[in-house]
C-alpha cells in the first residue's frame, strides 16, 4: 500500500516556507559582495531550507523505490533449513568417504571432507581423523602437503575451494 497522499500533503505544506527560505538565502548570498557573515547567514538559510524539504522528499524515494526490498516477499525455495542441510553434508560426507575407500589418491576427496568437518560439522575432531587418514594412505609428498595447507587453512575459517 502506498503512502502517496500523505507525503504530497507533507510536501505541500513544508515546500513554501522551504523555498522562501531558499530563495532569502540566495539572495543574501549574491548581495553579500564578500561580507563574510552576510555570505554564512545565506548559506544557513538555504541549508535550513533544504532541511525542511528533505524528510517528505526521501520519504518519497524511498516509497518509489520500495519494490528494491521488499521485507514481505516469502523465502527462496531451494535454501536448506539447518536440519535439513545437516543431513545433505553428512550425506555429502559419507559419499566421499566411500570415495576414498576406492580411489585412495585422490586429494581433492580428502580436502573436502575436511572442509566439511571443519566449516559444516564444526568438529575438528572428524576433521584431525580425515587428515591422519590422508597423511597415511597418499602416497605423493605434494598431495599431503596440499591437504595439510588445506587443514591449516580450515582450520583458521578459510572456506576452500574445491576444483
Amino acid at each position: 500500500m502506498n503512502n502517496y497522499h500523505s507525503i504530497f500533503r507533507k510536501i505541500l505544506w513544508r515546500v513554501l516556507p522551504a523555498a522562501l527560505l531558499i530563495i532569502w538565502g540566495w539572495v543574501e548570498i549574491g548581495t553579500s559582495f564578500g561580507v563574510f557573515s552576510q555570505l554564512l547567514v545565506g548559506l544557513l538559510l538555504c541549508f535550513l531550507g533544504i532541511l525542511i524539504i528533505a524528510p517528505p522528499l526521501s520519504e518519497l524515494a524511498a516509497e518509489m523505490f520500495s519494490f528494491i526490498y521488499n521485507p514481505t516477499a516469502p523465502p527462496e525455495q531451494n535454501v536448506l533449513t539447518g536440519e535439513e542441510a545437516k543431513k545433505s553434508y553428512e550425506k555429502r560426507f559419507a559419499e566421499l568417504y566411500e570415495i576414498s575407500v576406492r580411489e585412495a589418491q585422490r586429494v581433492d576427496v580428502y580436502i573436502e571432507m575436511i572442509d566439511i568437518a571443519f566449516n559444516e560439522f564444526k568438529d575438528g575432531n572428524r576433521a584431525l581423523s580425515v587428515l591422519y587418514k590422508g597423511l597415511k594412505v597418499l602416497q605423493k609428498k605434494e598431495d599431503r602437503e596440499a591437504m595439510s595447507d588445506a587443514f591449516n587453512k580450515a582450520k583458521a575459517g578459510i572456506r576452500l575451494k574445491i576444483v
